[in-house]
């Protein structure tokens, strides 16, 4: 079993923050840093809030593009088991999540879309009896479990980045796909 983020991992709303970041505030932020955890420091934690109700809004996360590889990766993975969607968004917001994800035809792909707006996604994850958690923000991959492995997507990830102790980084959907894969034949 497997966990997965759904923004920044599934659905490239990292491209949309990048574009209101440099509509509004004027600075380029490289999308691999535009998850909350490293955002935050970098634009302020109010903008990073006002940014978010937009973002993540019906209008705009309908809008999204598709992270690159994310559904030929998650119809490889769907095969080798169960699949949740496991997602910081409210109730509320992760409704746009699934009519998103229904219009990309990746919904089935999920045993479930499961919202962690206040609990840590690794307890879910490890709840559930997934091997595995794939984030786009460090601070869902820790403190690290023993039972589930943390893989953090920095898609574009050119340069180096602290990770946090046990996580593994990958820069791009194959290369996650590849770790997920050893991962679950290692168990």
């Amino acid at each position: 079993m497997i966990a997965i983020d759904y923004d920044g991992v599934v659905a490239d709303t990292n491209a949309l923050k990048v574009q209101w970041i440099q509509e509004h505030l004027g600075i380029d932020v490289p999308i691999y840093l535009c998850d909350r955890t490293s955002c935050v420091p970098l634009i302020g934690k109010d903008n990073y809030e006002i940014m978010g109700s937009e973002v993540y809004e019906s209008s705009a996360s309908a809008n999204a593009p598709l992270v690159e590889g994310a559904a030929d990766a998650l119809k490889t993975l769907a095969n080798s088991g169960p699949l949740y969607l496991l997602s910081a968004r409210t109730d509320q917001r992760l409704l746009y999540a699934r009519t998103w994800l229904e219009r990309h035809g990746l919904a089935d792909l999920f045993e479930a879309l499961l919202p962690a707006p206040k609990q840590p996604k690794l307890d879910v994850a490890s709840e559930l009896g997934c091997k595995v958690l794939l984030d786009d923000d460090p601070r869902h991959l820790t403190p690290a479990r023993a039972s589930v492995s943390g893989i953090l997507l920095k898609v574009g990830l050119t340069g180096g980045l602290r990770v946090p102790a046990g996580v593994e980084v990958a820069s791009s959907w194959d290369d996650a796909l590849a770790r997920i894969l050893n991962r679950i034949q290692a168990t």
